[in-house]
């Protein structure tokens, strides 16, 4: 699951994915011609809905670069979207993903579908306990977050994050809060809130 972070290290499970996979078997899921160091020019938050992009944050964001970088996890082929403080962060983050590390920053997201020509696509679900369910009601809500990664021009990227809330629902059979139950939840609501960034292409990894 990718959304904006605190500065914490960002861990991706995928279930039922063999973590044993050998080079050859890396053959699932996406990858990107536009690897490389980004500048991140624009940054912007609505967090109270998705018809425009809101206010700059730019100014107030310390990670003012992002690596963008193909990965396997566990078998899977992803792409990766990793902030950082400078360029040489970003070049230290690279070389921590190929050794299998998960670099800490401010903001990151993954991407999992989609292409080059039609657009970078990731869906995270976050799923946890309302505090004060009301008696005998659903105990959990959650988040749906809807992310496209496109190039907009030659060297340059626009990511948009659409972040739907959803509605009460039960707990799963093993008693915990499911995010696979998240989607569903959200399905009928509209987007509650937006992050949008721009990047311009510095180097290669």
């Amino acid at each position: 699951m990718n959304q904006i972070l605190p500065k914490a290290v960002a861990v991706v499970l995928f279930v039922g994915l063999s973590s044993c996979a050998t080079e050859d078997e890396f053959d699932l899921g996406i990858s990107t011609k536009l690897e490389g160091i980004y500048s991140l020019d624009s940054f912007h938050k609505n967090q109270i809905g998705c018809d425009s992009i809101g206010d700059s944050v730019l100014e107030s964001e310390s990670d003012k670069f992002f690596l963008l970088k193909n990965r396997n996890v566990f078998g899977l082929s992803i792409v990766t979207l990793v902030s950082c403080e400078s360029i040489d962060e970003c070049r230290s983050s690279n070389t921590l993903i190929d050794n299998d590390g998960y670099p800490s920053n401010s903001y990151n997201y993954t991407f999992s579908s989609g292409s080059d020509d039609v657009g970078l696509i990731g869906q995270a679900s976050n799923a946890y306990p309302i505090l004060q369910p009301e008696a005998g009601g659903p105990e959990c809500t959650g988040k749906l977050e809807n992310k496209l990664l496109t190039e907009v021009s030659d060297g340059s990227l626009k990511m948009t994050n659409k972040i739907t809330l959803a509605d009460a629902f039960n707990k799963a059979s093993n008693g915990f809060c499911s995010p696979d139950d998240v989607p569903q939840a959200a399905e009928d609501n509209i987007c509650g809130e937006m992050h949008t960034l721009k990047g311009t292409f510095l180097e290669n990894i």
